[in-house]
């Protein structure tokens, strides 16, 4: 540990310590660091006066002299106050010696504090020296305790070397006494989805785009598990919030650009639970719904697609897939997968209607041919629905295209 005082301190010091010192050595001990006169090795430095430890024990000021019976290998170190300590490795023989340093002045040093967040106490040595960002000039060399803190956040206790004429630099991230209890929490309830996701919240605030990520695919995890201590509100909560994190201007956590980003993110997350359980169809529409929020609609038609062909009973998955590669004007895969859900469910009128809605727009978009196959399909939509305000919809969908002509 280094001793930073005045000079007058320092002298006091060594006073003291050299008083006191040979009641702590005794006998051989005493006798092995000073020696007999003209068998002892010498210390000395330019200025004098420096404080001489030898392997961490004081021994003196320079000049002092070192016995050979202590011989062997050992760590010298020179202090003195407002100096660059020297540290050198040195071996004592029987042949007296003269190790001799030249200690180079130690002007001051600077210290530069950030933090997120902004306005923490800075206290250095136990010292408030502001708030942060702060930058100390002409501080003495060498290690100083420094601690920063704000309320409402846990602290950060620490210490810094500072070096002659350089700038120390200190970036500090003070964690919220909240997110810690959660962090803390999370350990204890693991099977609880509430903790993972407002921990969610509060990171996807701080910009911490990965790691809210990450915890909001565990609350999902969690959720979907069938052992969630949450409350229905909380789940409920979760998959609005997943909604909200595509729209701008909602959970207000950045800008445009930092919103696409993340909504990105949540899909990513979203696949990556799909491939892990096929079998959780609730997550298959919460991706599909997050692609559909950001434009994505050939993915959401594709998530839909996927659902269908894992249970091809279920016609709504069809009927979506469709939608959404119409909207993407992925016309080909529309029909594709329409025509393979008409070949097991030729009875069903939606299937039929939902085939000549997608002809219709082909041929709004200037496909003549579609036309024909518009009215085709909603021809036999009318012959196979049996409720008669939807089978009137549908027969007005075949004036309209034929009132059309060619």
């Amino acid at each position: 540990m280094t001793i930073r005082s005045s000079r007058g301190l320092c002298k006091i010091l060594v006073t003291c310590m050299v008083t006191v010192f040979p009641f702590l050595w005794c006998g051989e001990a005493r006798a092995g660091a000073f020696g007999k006169a003209g068998k002892e090795s010498l210390v000395t430095s330019q200025p004098t006066d420096a404080m001489v430890f030898l392997d961490d024990n004081y021994v003196g000021q320079t000049p002092t002299q070192l016995s050979s019976r202590i011989s062997g290998k050992h760590l010298l170190k020179i202090t003195r106050h407002g100096f660059i300590p020297v540290v050198a490795a040195i071996e004592i023989g029987d042949t007296p010696q003269t190790w001799h340093f030249k200690l180079e002045e130690a002007f001051g040093g600077s210290l530069q504090v950030v933090s997120d967040p902004a306005g923490a106490d800075v206290w250095l040595n136990s010292q408030n020296r502001g708030m942060t960002p702060l930058v100390l000039d002409d501080l003495p060399v060498g290690p100083h305790d420094v601690r920063v803190e704000r309320r409402s956040y846990e602290p950060w206790t620490g210490s810094v070397e500072i070096v002659a004429d350089e700038l120390s630099e200190l970036n500090i991230t003070l964690p919220m006494r909240q997110e810690v209890y959660y962090r803390q929490k999370m350990e204890a309830e693991p099977n609880n989805s509430t903790l993972p996701f407002e921990l969610a919240h509060i990171r996807l605030i701080k910009g911490d785009l990965d790691e809210a990520a990450r915890l909001y695919k565990k609350a999902l995890e969690i959720h979907h598990s069938g052992k969630d201590k949450a409350s229905t509100k909380i789940k409920r909560k979760l998959h609005q919030e997943l909604g909200l994190i595509s729209t701008p201007g909602k959970l207000n956590y950045g800008d445009e650009e930092t919103v696409k980003k993340m909504s990105i993110k949540i899909c990513e997350i979203l696949e990556e639970l799909t491939r892990e359980h096929p079998e959780l169809i609730q997550i298959h529409e919460l991706l599909a719904g997050q692609y559909r929020r950001i434009g994505m609609y050939l993915e959401s038609g594709e998530v839909y697609e996927r659902l269908y062909e894992s249970n091809p009973g279920n016609i709504s998955s069809s009927l979506k897939a469709s939608m959404y590669y119409s909207q993407a004007q992925a016309y080909d895969k529309a029909i594709s997968i329409l025509k393979k859900t008409k070949a097991k469910h030729d009875k069903n009128y939606v299937v039929h209607e939902r085939l000549g809605k997608v002809y219709k727009m082909m041929y709004q978009k200037g496909n003549k041919e579609a036309k024909q196959l518009a009215i085709e399909a909603f021809r036999r939509s009318a012959n196979l629905c049996r409720d008669r305000s939807t089978k009137r919809r549908i027969e007005n969908q075949i004036k309209g295209l034929t009132a059309q002509g060619p």
